[in-house]
């Protein structure tokens, strides 16, 4: 059967020498005459006897029952040899000499021996016997910490011996587990029933995580003290439960204002708190979730106190540990927070969260357990507690309902990574960076785990190499930003959109100009309304890039999406990708841009799918919903879903090059070649331009050594005539 492990950490682990003491000695030989009555083995029996009995009355009552029958009685062997234990152990007061030659010379002989000794022993252990149940100081000391009734008490007793006390231990163990259950319940003075109640999964030990059980089955044998309480008690400092239980106490430098979220979920989170209910916090890995946890603590002037990830003190197995584990550590901290005094923090709970129900078992792993354990440890909490995960995909149901409140933590806007980068910076940097701080936070969306990582290194590789003629802190800066967006963490250093440097909005042939929809989107953001713009013509015609210059002017973050980044293979997984884009830009108050939306908000009429119609019909309340700006780009505005058109406020066509553009967009993209009228007047002819033929040949010319006019004419000609205007999705 499986047992629980015993602490044997090297360096921390002291001798279970304790179990020795009087305290304990009396307990044991109320213990040993009581297990008479539940067990009628004599071998089992007459050990525990003989570990509890005083070796000079040991060897008094051998003396006195057995060697003058062997004086009789010359057939009766190994006389000499247990003479010899027993003046052995006169002297070194140790009954374990003496038990081993006992029992080898019951074996040689007849049983009656072992008889009469047993009934010797048990006469004696009466008189001993305490009418109280001796419950040793240090278990007492821990009744009053935990506030714990006499029984709660007792079976901990028992339950200790049971794991500490080898005698003990291989006696149950080698028990059936009804007769183990019977066996121990009536040790500790109580009826089953009783013994069951007081054990169970709700009970008061469980919650306080005091003792533990493998399974849900009311087996003695599944049942066992927690290895942080087995610890402190050999170690004889009820301190030490909770050793190894926190990470350091620190502040944060933070105020939960100075984080991307609205101030109203700042509310929610902080009175779900105060009401000592548990909080759940949600979001991709390094973009804040515990420093803005260590902010709340401090705005509601409580103490932080992070419970660690480390659960192996806790564990049973000495290779692997289990959400079980940790449970356990969970249900220790609660009863350990003072009270109005500190805030209990969970940080990486994914496996936790995710275990309950048995999702990891379809797997093959042993992980998983049963959901109704976190329910009930979640209703248990009283203290305010805040749990942090990277997802809540695979959360049981009952088991997100029992948090009082569930926040899906937003990635840092351009206004936090900016304030979080110049703070990080400030205490590196010697020189006044504030125009690179700006131009990185444009260009990159770095989280703050990987601000950390990049400024150490760097810092680090700038020190390294002072020497004349070494690159800057900046320069140095720059490589590391372009080499890390390159490489396999890529994801926290990525490349936003950014306008190419070669785009002039005055070259864009919109139906409405620049200045025009910038006038109409202000006087919309100050009346609170939101703004839908329509972006529609032939590829090639600037409306993405035009778009993302708009974000620029008007001082925000561009978020774009393409329909590869929404749709998904997996049924349900489409609809909630729309909406967390929705949200995530209306948050972090970016430009959202649809990039070739016409796969995305197609015709619900043209449907054949179900999955269409639902994917459709998020967008369609995305889109009333979204109080932001929103800006969608299409080729063919025709195959749009009619509802969808009609929700945005401001439809702009991009057409192609008129031909008093011509000419400047030449000069715009060739400042360096002249071109004649001729070459002017055969563009104007040509077929219809777009401003990326003009750029496209710009680009694939770019190393030609002795450019001519004449090239870059037939280049432009060849690209527009390459370009088919009834693609529907052009670049």
């Amino acid at each position: 059967m499986r047992r629980f492990r015993k602490m044997r950490k090297p360096g921390r682990r002291k001798s279970i020498s304790n179990i020795k003491d009087d305290e304990w000695i009396k307990l044991k030989q109320t213990l040993a005459y009581n297990l008479s009555s539940y067990s009628r083995d004599y071998d089992d029996n007459l050990e525990i006897y003989c570990n509890v009995i005083d070796s000079n009355e040991l060897s008094r009552i051998i003396e006195s029952h057995i060697f003058p029958d062997a004086k009789l009685d010359s057939d009766i062997r190994g006389i000499p040899q247990l003479l010899e234990a027993v003046k052995e152990s006169k002297y070194s007061r140790d009954t374990s000499t003496i038990y081993n030659e006992l029992k080898d010379f019951i074996r040689r002989n007849d049983d009656q021996f072992k008889w009469i000794i047993t009934r010797e022993l048990q006469k004696l252990l009466k008189q001993k016997k305490k009418e109280n149940f001796p419950i040793p100081k240090i278990i007492s000391n821990l009744g009053r910490t935990y506030n714990l009734l006499d029984e709660e008490l007792q079976i901990i007793s028992i339950h200790y011996l049971w794991e500490e006390w080898n005698v003990l231990g291989q006696t149950l163990r080698g028990n059936s587990a009804s007769d183990s259950f019977k066996t121990i319940s009536g040790l500790c003075n109580l009826s089953t029933s009783h013994y069951a109640q007081l054990i169970r999964i709700e009970s008061n030990l469980q919650k306080k995580g005091l003792i533990r059980t493998h399974s849900r089955h009311m087996s003695a044998n599944e049942i066992g003290l927690s290895p942080s309480l087995l610890f402190a008690i050999n170690s004889g400092d009820l301190n030490l439960i909770n050793s190894g239980l926190f990470k350091e106490i620190r502040v944060s430098k933070y105020k939960p204002d100075q984080f991307a979220i609205p101030s109203l979920e700042i509310d929610f989170i902080i009175s779900a708190l105060k009401s000592n209910k548990p909080v759940l916090i949600a979001g991709e890995a390094g973009i804040g979730k515990t420093e803005f946890a260590y902010a709340v603590a401090e705005t509601l002037e409580l103490s932080l106190r992070d419970l660690s990830t480390d659960s192996s003190l806790y564990s049973n197995n000495l290779s692997k540990s289990t959400p079980q584990d940790r449970i356990l550590m969970i249900r220790v901290a609660s009863n350990l927070l003072k009270k109005n005094k500190e805030l209990l923090l969970i940080d990486e709970a994914d496996t936790i969260l995710q275990s309950a129900g048995g999702f990891f078992s379809f797997f093959g792993n042993d992980g998983s357990y049963d959901k109704g354990e976190l329910n009930t440890l979640l209703e248990d909490m009283d203290v305010p507690a805040i749990w942090i995960t990277n997802s809540i995909e695979r959360v049981p149901s009952s088991a997100l309902r029992r948090f009082a409140y569930v926040y899906k933590f937003p990635h840092p806007d351009m206004n936090v990574r900016n304030r979080m980068l110049k703070e990080k910076l400030a205490v590196v940097s010697k020189g006044n960076i504030s125009c690179l701080i700006d131009s990185i936070t444009k260009r990159y969306d770095l989280t703050p785990s990987a601000m950390e990582r990049m400024i150490t290194v760097v810092n680090t590789a700038v020190e390294s190499n002072s020497q004349p003629g070494s690159k800057s802190f900046s320069d140095t800066l720059e490589s590391y930003l372009d080499t890390a967006s390159k490489g396999p963490l890529r994801h926290d250093f990525r490349k936003l959109p950014a306008v190419s440097e070669s785009f002039n909005p005055e070259l864009s042939s919109a139906s409405i100009s620049l200045n025009e929809i910038i006038d109409r989107i202000k006087k919309r953001t100050k009346l609170g309304k939101p703004s839908r713009l329509l972006f529609e013509g032939a590829p090639g015609g600037g409306k993405t890039q035009f778009s993302l210059y708009l974000a620029t002017v008007l001082g925000k973050e561009a978020i774009i999406k393409k329909p590869s980044d929404l749709l998904s293979k997996w049924v349900g997984e489409a609809e909630q990708n729309i909406n967390a884009m929705f949200r995530d830009a209306e948050l972090s108050e970016a430009v959202l841009i649809l990039d070739e939306a016409d796969a995305l908000l197609s015709d619900r009429s043209m449907a054949q799918r179900s999955w269409e119609l639902s994917q459709a019909s998020e967008f369609l309340q995305g889109i009333q919903n979204f109080k932001g700006i929103l800006i969608a780009c299409t080729n063919r505005v025709d195959s749009l879903d009619p509802a969808i058109r009609r929700r945005f406020h401001q439809k702009v066509t991009f057409g192609t090059l008129e031909r008093n553009m011509i000419n400047t967009a030449l000069k715009h993209m060739f400042p360096d070649i002249i071109f004649s009228t001729s070459h002017i007047i055969l563009l104007e002819n040509g077929p219809f331009l777009m401003m990326s033929d003009i750029a496209n040949a710009a680009e694939m010319l770019d190393t030609e050594d002795s450019l001519r006019a004449d090239m870059v004419v037939t280049e432009i000609i060849e690209n527009a005539k390459n370009r088919d205007m009834s693609k529907a999705i052009g670049f």
